[in-house]
């Protein structure tokens, strides 16, 4: 089944031309995310999507998730931010099915849960499995922005991933199978293509795709309300496993800041300049979430989420 496997040269850090244009440079990969922008996303929502159940990871989250515990997962609202979805099989291990994770990165940072994502996947099939896992690879997001911000972590992912294929070459056979990052997923006039990936757990298809308020996933301000905290700087949060069935919100401490109050108190396009990595091209609704993420700091404490220790983790 690798036959047809290419290995992929990544150009040095040190190299004029900016990774994703090199990337462009590649057929295969563009042919592949040209076949994955073509067609529009696909709005997941109660009435398109009533007879699946679908897991929404946000951003600043990562989940693990299995079919037998849902058929979809996804994640949407990307502009600069990108999306990562791996997932891994195995022939050699008895009975292990296939594993999906995906996240939602807005930097160029989390190496360690990255790796610890791979880790994942290696201990779901088995330390001593004969045959290397075979892990499919879909990067989607960003897009050619004026700061720059898209490259940064477009250029973070491809170096990382080629770095930690390589060290696990004896163990897994990564394939970069989707990438539709920074001026790959550009529409040609400032804006991205896709903001939104999702997969299908039972049979690995990906598609772009966005996500209706009714199937967003529950505590949505609670969980956005991390974006906010010191805790979201250096790790990702991990809304879902594939050992329980219920999104968890591990612990975190928020409290109300000095600006929130004359944050909530400005227009759209002023809010905009000041919350966002993308003012141009958020969606309609963004400057709505964030208020109402700052309205829930603002009103709660940690201990009225997480006990009166604020160590105890939210399950829904």
């Amino acid at each position: 089944p690798n036959a047809n496997r290419q290995t992929l040269k990544l150009p040095s850090t040190t190299d004029e031309v900016p990774v994703d244009k090199y990337l462009r440079s590649i057929p295969s990969l563009v042919e592949r995310a040209e076949e994955l922008q073509a067609q529009p996303a696909v709005v997941l929502s109660e009435e398109t999507a009533s007879d699946l159940k679908v897991l929404n990871i946000r951003q600043g989250e990562i989940g693990h998730v299995t079919a037998k515990q849902a058929d979809i997962i996804v994640s949407d609202k990307a502009t600069t931010c990108h999306i990562i979805a791996v997932r891994s099989t195995s022939t050699d291990d008895a009975g292990s099915e296939p594993l999906v994770s995906l996240c939602h990165v807005d930097k160029a940072q989390y190496e360690g849960c990255l790796r610890d994502m791979i880790d994942a996947h290696k201990e779901h099939h088995g330390e001593l499995s004969l045959d290397a896992i075979d892990m499919d690879l879909h990067l989607v997001g960003g897009y050619t922005d004026p700061d720059g911000s898209s490259l940064a972590i477009t250029e973070h992912l491809i170096q990382l991933f080629g770095q930690i294929s390589v060290e696990e070459k004896d163990d897994v056979n990564m394939t970069l199978k989707t990438c539709a990052v920074s001026c790959l997923n550009d529409n040609g006039f400032g804006a991205p293509i896709g903001r939104g990936l999702a997969v299908d757990i039972a049979s690995g298809n990906v598609f772009l795709a966005a996500v209706d308020e009714s199937l967003a996933g529950p505590a949505p301000n609670l969980r956005a309300a991390r974006l906010w905290s010191a805790a979201h700087r250096t790790k990702l949060a991990v809304a879902h496993n594939q050992f329980c069935d219920k999104i968890i919100v591990t612990p975190f401490e928020f409290s109300t800041f000095k600006t929130l109050k004359t944050l909530l108190c400005l227009p759209d396009d002023v809010m905009l300049q000041y919350t966002s990595t993308s003012p141009d091209v958020e969606d309609d609704e963004f400057c709505n979430r964030v208020r109402s993420t700052l309205r829930f700091i603002r009103d709660h404490a940690p201990e009225d989420v997480f006990g009166p220790k604020r160590n105890q983790p939210v399950y829904y």
